[in-house]
């Protein structure tokens, strides 16, 4: 039987087709995941409530880590370390270090990565007050490697980082400019006037 050219291209065009499909489909799943899981550590309520997405957390952690296992890129690292990230808020043993480890992955790849950036910070974020300071290095490094673009995640972090340091003059400025991308937030809304009080009565303050 001669071979057909044409039949290779289509087998070819079919499997690009099909990975294009996969890869949307998990991205799909995991924005899904990580606007109900949030970015904080769950109590135990949360964590129990949230019990059926930590199930599909599981799934398409293994789903992403066969086609890791099958493609190298610093996107497919950034969608596994964020799965870690939210494992972690699970408090899943040795999500964090593996989050951590992935997202360093991402970056070293692609240093310009802006959400592998916001990744990192919120995962420092969730690691307490010490781990500020590394955060605010890779949120304020996300909003320069996007090119003017609104970030509404890396702003928050910034804000949030800016707070756990005590730094309320910077905390208010980045809450500002967080609240007039997103609209409204009760709870940084609520951190910002709290943030204007310590700036105001805090002569110790930093600025």
């Amino acid at each position: 039987m001669r071979f057909q050219p044409w039949l290779a291209a289509i087998a070819l065009g079919l499997s690009v087709a099909a990975c294009g499909r996969e890869s949307a489909d998990q991205q799909r799943r995991l924005d899904e995941l990580r606007t109900a899981i949030g970015t904080q550590p769950l109590d135990e309520t949360s964590a129990e409530r949230l019990a059926p997405l930590e199930a599909q957390l599981d799934q398409l952690t293994t789903d992403l880590q066969k086609r890791a296992e099958r493609k190298k890129n610093a996107r497919l690292d950034w969608q596994l370390g964020e799965c870690h990230r939210l494992r972690h808020l699970f408090d899943d043993l040795g999500a964090w270090e593996e989050a951590e480890r992935r997202f360093s992955l991402a970056l070293a790849r692609d240093p310009r990565f802006a959400l592998a950036h916001v990744s990192m910070g919120q995962l420092y974020l969730a690691g307490g007050f010490d781990f500020a300071p590394r955060a605010e290095k890779h949120f304020v490094q996300a909003l320069e490697n996007a090119g003017g673009a609104p970030m509404a995640e890396a702003h928050k972090g910034l804000f949030l980082a800016y707070y756990y340091q005590a730094r309320w003059n910077d905390a208010l400025q980045e809450a500002d400019i967080y609240l007039k991308v997103v609209g409204q937030d009760e709870d940084v809304s609520k951190m910002r006037s709290m943030a204007a009080t310590n700036l105001g009565t805090n002569s110790g303050g930093k600025s």
